[in-house]
């Protein structure tokens, strides 16, 4: 996905593409503006959530979303629990004393 380049390097490049500041990408991920300038000196690495917020915010097309985030984050392998569900659903038992 990278062509060779950091991510840091990327993010910035892509920011500057689209025309937006630091500050404009922190609100609109809802970051701090230091967390951006942190990401793109590649002294601090998004996590998966921030970074598929990234992916949405700067048009990464949703098929390339998985490869962005492993992009982002610095592993080049799936990382085991990508491929689970964001949240299980919830099962409540009737409580049969009160029926």
């Amino acid at each position: 996905m990278n062509g060779g380049i950091a991510f840091g390097e990327w993010l910035k490049k892509r920011r500057k593409d689209l025309d937006l500041t630091q500050m404009d990408l922190a609100e609109r991920i809802g970051c701090s503006p230091f967390a951006i300038q942190k990401f793109e000196a590649g002294t601090r690495r998004p996590s998966r959530q921030i970074a598929r917020l990234l992916a949405e915010e700067l048009g990464v097309p949703e098929q390339e979303h998985t490869a962005f985030v492993r992009f982002a984050r610095g592993t080049p392998e799936v990382e085991e629990h990508e491929h689970e569900p964001e949240s299980a659903p919830l099962t409540v038992a009737a409580d049969e004393s009160t029926q």
